[in-house]
């Protein structure tokens, strides 16, 4: 079901069909181009935004690879911004998660703010989980290490109530 406006603004449209087209196709490339280069994304998995065309555009493949069986089950549309509800699998189907981007566009069409929720909590841990294992694949033993060191030191701070040092 979409709650499309009877008049949509020829931009905001093209970005739909394009938005639709990147996941009937598995082609993330179709929405890294239209990312704005100071683009924000906001995600419930991260406690501060990203920033910026190149970290967020990679973000946005591990999560095409990740997310499968993506279906928007319902679009609203205000002005320039849009948004989607959407449902997916995660992990071979072990989860189905449904969830929400809102996507905030330019006069050019480029996404200059997305926010993502998700559902259920289990099904945003998977979602987490899996990115982060793709993240990981790369990295050296020491560079593993290092990560490792990195979370323990912000869980040791946040607990001790220095979360913002």
């Amino acid at each position: 079901m979409n709650n499309l406006p009877l008049e949509v603004d020829s931009l905001v449209q093209e970005f739909i069909r394009d938005w639709h087209k990147a996941f009937e196709m598995n082609e993330p490339a179709i929405i890294e181009d239209r990312l704005h280069e100071e683009v924000r994304f906001f995600s419930p998995a991260l406690y501060k935004p990203k920033k910026g065309k190149k970290e967020v555009s990679s973000l946005l493949a591990l999560a095409y690879e990740t997310l499968r069986n993506y279906r928007v089950t319902d679009t609203w549309i205000k002005g320039h911004e849009v948004i989607f509800e959407f449902s997916a699998e995660v992990d071979g189907g072990a989860f189905t998660v449904q969830g929400v981007d809102r996507l905030t566009l330019d006069h050019q069409g480029k996404i200059i703010e997305l926010k993502v929720w998700i559902r259920p909590f289990t099904g945003l841990k998977a979602v987490s989980q899996s990115i982060l294992q793709k993240i990981l694949r790369d990295y050296s033993v020491a560079q593993k290490f290092l990560f490792w060191i990195q979370v323990k030191w912000n869980q040791l701070k946040e607990l001790l109530g220095f979360a913002r040092l």
